[in-house]
This record gives C-alpha cells, sequence and structure tokens, in this order.
C-alpha cells in the first residue's frame, strides 16, 4: 500500500528525528567521557543522596544533610539505577543524555505544530541538538535536563488536550496532571505549570461551563500538588522549614541583565558584545538594550500575528501559540518573582535554559514568516520592474528565493552555538566536563594522596563537595562564619585524630571561618603540602 505525501513526509519527519535523537545522546556521552559529569555542589548533593538511598535507605546527603533545597525526583531517579547495580555518579551521565536525546527527538512534535516546512523542522531540532545552553547543562549532573524534557512532554500532551474531543479531554489532564506534578518533584519552579494550565482553561477552553473548568482546574492542581505537599511536609517535620533557607537575594537589576546577556548568548558571539561594551557607557549602553528590546518585540508581534490573519496558508494554532507564550511568560515571572526573596545561582544558561526550547519555537515562526515578506517584495518588485528577465518573474523562482533566505538566516543562527560547541567538546573530551571533576582536580597530587590515604580520624574542609566527587571520602564542613566555634572545639577534643584539608593557596574564605582564625584558635601540623591546598591534623 503506497503511502500518501503526508505520511511519507512524517516517516521521513521520524527517521531523522530519531538520527538526531541519537546524535544527542552521543554528544552528551563523549562530552562526558573523560571522567563522567561535571560535578558541583549540587551535584555531589544529588548523588551522594542516591548512593545513601541504595545503601542504608536514608534520603540524606554524605553531610547528614536532609537537603529540603531540592526536591526528590531527581536522586530518586539515579538511586533506581543503583538498585540495579549502577552507581548513581554513572547512571547520572546515562540520564542526562538520554534525556537530552528525547528532547532533540520530541522537538520535532512542537515544531511541526506551527511550522510545515520540513527544512525548518529539522533546523529547528538542528538549533536544539547544538544549542548551547541545553548541551552544557546535559554534561553535569543537575535537574535540569531531565526537567526540561517532562517540559516537553507537557506541552506536547497540552497539544493533545487542545486537539482532543470533549469526551477524551480529561484522560489527558489526568496524564498532564501526572507530568506536572513530576515538574513539581523534580525542579519547585515547575509550578509555573499549574499556572499555564490553569490561565489556558479558564479563559481558552470555552466549550466547558464555568463551575466544569474550575473543576478540572481544581482536579488538575489537587494530582499536580499532592506528592510536593508530601514532600514540604517532610521538610518541615524535619528541619523546621519547607524548602530550606535561602541567602539574599540579589539585585533585581544584576537579574534583568545576566538574563538577557545570557539569552543573547545563546544566538551570538560573546565577542560582540564585549566590542559594544568597550566604548559605551553604563547609560548608553542601557538605553541601547531596552531600544533594542522594544523594536524587536515590535517586530516579533508583526511577524507572528501574520499567521493571524485568515486565507493564509500554515495558519498557526492560536491556542497552541498562546500555550507557548504561557510557557515563556509564566516561568520568566515565576523566576524573577522568587529572585526576589532569595538568591540562587546568577541568570546563566543553568537557570534559564527551560526557556531554550520555546524560544526556537519563535524564531522560527517568526523566520518562516520573515521570509514569506522578502518573498512578497521580492515578487511584488520584479514583477514592475521591467528590464527584469521573464524567469525571476516566476513564482517558482519566488518560492525558491525564500527557501534561500530561510537557509540562510538559519545558517547565520547556526555559525556562533556550531563552533562554541565544536570548541567545548574538544576541551571536554581532553580535559573534563567541568567543576570538580575537570582534570585540574581530578589528575593533581593532593586528590590522589587522599585517594589513596587510609583515614584514621574525621576530616574537615573548606571544600568537603569536591573530596566526595573525586574520592568518595566523607569530608566535613568546617564551620561557618557567624557560627558558635565551641561544638566544633568540643568535636576536636573529643575526637582521637581529625585532619583539615584546606584548598587553595590562601589563608581567607568566603564561607568559613578563614585559615588564619582557626591556627590562631587551634594546633596545627603540617601533615602534606601540594600545590592547590595543604593537609593538616589538629594537635
Amino acid at each position: 500500500m503506497r503511502l500518501n505525501s503526508f505520511e511519507k513526509r512524517r516517516k521521513i519527519e521520524l527517521i531523522i528525528s530519531a538520527i538526531l535523537g541519537l546524535i544527542g545522546v552521543i554528544l552528551v556521552l563523549l562530552k562526558t567521557s573523560k571522567y563522567g559529569v561535571g560535578m558541583s555542589v549540587d551535584g555531589t548533593r544529588y548523588i551522594s543522596i542516591a548512593r545513601n538511598l541504595v545503601s542504608n535507605g536514608k534520603y540524606e546527603s554524605f553531610l547528614n544533610d536532609p537537603v529540603p533545597q531540592f526536591p526528590p525526583l531527581y536522586p530518586l531517579l539515579l538511586a533506581s539505577l543503583g538498585f540495579l547495580g549502577i552507581d548513581p555518579y554513572v547512571g547520572a551521565r546515562f540520564v542526562n543524555a538520554i534525556a537530552f536525546g528525547l528532547i532533540v527527538f520530541l522537538s520535532r512534535e512542537i515544531f511541526s505544530k506551527f511550522i510545515k516546512s520540513l527544512i525548518l523542522v529539522i533546523a529547528g531540532q538542528l538549533l536544539i541538538l547544538f544549542s548551547i545552553p541545553l548541551l552544557w547543562v546535559s554534561k553535569w549532573a543537575w535537574t535540569e535536563p531531565v526537567f526540561i524534557l517532562l517540559l516537553t512532554l507537557f506541552s506536547i500532551y497540552f497539544f493533545k488536550l487542545i486537539e482532543a474531543p470533549e469526551d477524551q479531554k480529561m484522560k489527558h489532564v489526568l496524564i498532564l496532571s501526572i507530568i506536572s506534578s513530576l515538574c513539581n518533584l523534580q525542579r519547585y519552579i515547575g509550578m509555573f505549570v499549574i499556572i499555564v494550565f490553569g490561565i489556558h482553561f479558564l479563559f481558552l477552553e470555552k466549550n466547558f461551563t464555568i463551575s466544569r473548568r474550575i473543576t478540572i482546574i481544581f482536579l488538575f492542581c489537587l494530582i499536580s500538588v499532592a506528592p510536593l505537599s508530601l514532600w514540604i511536609l517532610r521538610n518541615f517535620y524535619i528541619t523546621g522549614t519547607f524548602i530550606g533557607t535561602r541567602s539574599r537575594p540579589r539585585a533585581f537589576s544584576e537579574n534583568i541583565l545576566n538574563f538577557v546577556y545570557t539569552v543573547t548568548l545563546w544566538i551570538v558571539s560573546p565577542d560582540i558584545i564585549t566590542f559594544f561594551k568597550s566604548f559605551l557607557s553604563s547609560m548608553i549602553k542601557l538605553s541601547f538594550l531596552i531600544s533594542s528590546l522594544i523594536i524587536i518585540a515590535i517586530l516579533l508581534i508583526y511577524l507572528i500575528f501574520l499567521d493571524f490573519k485568515k486565507n493564509r496558508e500554515n495558519v498557526i494554532y492560536i491556542k497552541e501559540f498562546y500555550h507557548i507564550g504561557l510557557m515563556m511568560v509564566s516561568f520568566v515571572f515565576l523566576l524573577f518573582y522568587t529572585s526576589l526573596q532569595f538568591k540562587f545561582d546568577p541568570m546563566d544558561n543553568r537557570i534559564v535554559s527551560p526557556l531554550y526550547l520555546y524560544f526556537i519555537t519563535i524564531i522560527l515562526i517568526v523566520l518562516k514568516n520573515l521570509a514569506h515578506l522578502i518573498k512578497s517584495l521580492f515578487a511584488f518588485l520584479s514583477n514592475r520592474i521591467n528590464f527584469l528577465p521573464k524567469i525571476l518573474k516566476n513564482n517558482r523562482i519566488a518560492s525558491l528565493f525564500e527557501k534561500i533566505i530561510i537557509i540562510v538566516m538559519i545558517l547565520i543562527l547556526f555559525v556562533h552555538p556550531f563552533f562554541y560547541n565544536y570548541k567545548s567538546l574538544i576541551r571536554e573530551m581532553q580535559k573534563g566536563a567541568g567543576g570538580y571533576t575537570y582534570y585540574y582536580w581530578k589528575e593533581s597530587e593532593i586528590i590522589k594522596y587522599v585517594q589513596n590515604k587510609e583515614w584514621d580520624g574525621k576530616i574537615y574542609s573548606n571544600n568537603p563537595h569536591l573530596i566526595y566527587s573525586n574520592t568518595g571520602v566523607i569530608t566535613y564542613n568546617l564551620p561557618v562564619k557567624g557560627e558558635d566555634i565551641s561544638e566544633f572545639k568540643e568535636t576536636i577534643k573529643n575526637e582521637q585524630k581529625v585532619y583539615l584539608i584546606w584548598f587553595g593557596t590562601s589563608e581567607t574564605s568566603v564561607a568559613y571561618y578563614d585559615l588564619t582564625y582557626i591556627k590562631q584558635n587551634f594546633n596545627l601540623k603540617i601533615i602534606q603540602s601540594f600545590p592547590n591546598g595543604t593537609i593538616y591534623q589538629f594537635v
């Protein structure tokens, strides 16, 4: 039986998507091939929690911390691999690689909803495959890859909900509520999908009565927040806080500038930004930034709403487009709201990466309409300039011109991410993914010494996460500045042997009591000195 054109196109898309997804898995595995996934403080906690769950069933880090700051899904996922005999550190590498590959594969489902051009859909997947933020977060033992995969699934099933007949909608509501609950258990900011669902059903699903809509929203919220509510109650019971304590927030203006800078670097080389920074004053930079954003916003709105005009080919799906807009706006709103409440990492690729898939969707819609405008202008001019050859006045030539414009614009967008990731891949394959698992630490004498020594006492350090992630040796935090040091003194007094591993050549410390203070209050004997740290024993 012969396939019709639609079925052929879909089959081609599936094959290409599967190939690109597989390449995505391979890319992450290559980036983490030297030493494994990149490790940071957060990653060390996730891995140690998963290991503790496997070994003793306790949900706590190697520091005996119940870690209320993070919801539990990612460590539980790594622990499930641990029960199968795969160490969570090794498992994190494959979980992230598979998550990234699935994001690349499934992005077709979102792009093809708005774009009928096979070239543009594939181009969008290539932009996902070589994306700066998604590839970057996928090389670390972080929650973001799985979280972004869950958001992708949420949007796909949201589209299915919109298209489903009324008697089938409740099935999709239940599926969405389960995905939503997983989003919340992966990252606290996953609550924004509840806002998206609520707004959509309250204002856009007008086929239902208002009471029916409110009932559906209530059911969705109940299923979405029930598991997270149990987790928050657990936190409060153990720690007296709902999601742990946080530092004072950063300045709002700092977050705004970091956010814009991060998003700009997704498609623009940092050299260009540095060039403009070098000769522009702060006021001019701010004015230029605001003016540019306003102009770009007006252009984007104009190009996007061209698709809403009637009697146009490939008319955009209005409700689906509203969903994309709501996902972006709700995430940004909640992100900046929480940034006003407490301090977290700067608005870098890790924090902003969940926006990338929706960002590329908007870019593709804009490119499609921009190319169509240029094609219309080309056809208009060619038909009114008499001395042009007749061949240029052919509609096929205009369509070919449109495709060439699309390809050129995609190539321009593709240049910076491709070369950025190419350089990153070469570096990571040679020196490691980064953080604590970078060659500087993995090959350092102090780490090898710590790993090979048989320790006969308690160990403290100004960076216990670095030691645990590289050696598995349990190390404890020094007292934080402002804490009562008497308890620490009591520990030193009662223990037979206590060691101090101090990383860095400086005696100062941002968070902990610095080395100078410790030397003034305790007797220290140098056990071994290295270029990047020293090992002491309290005597």
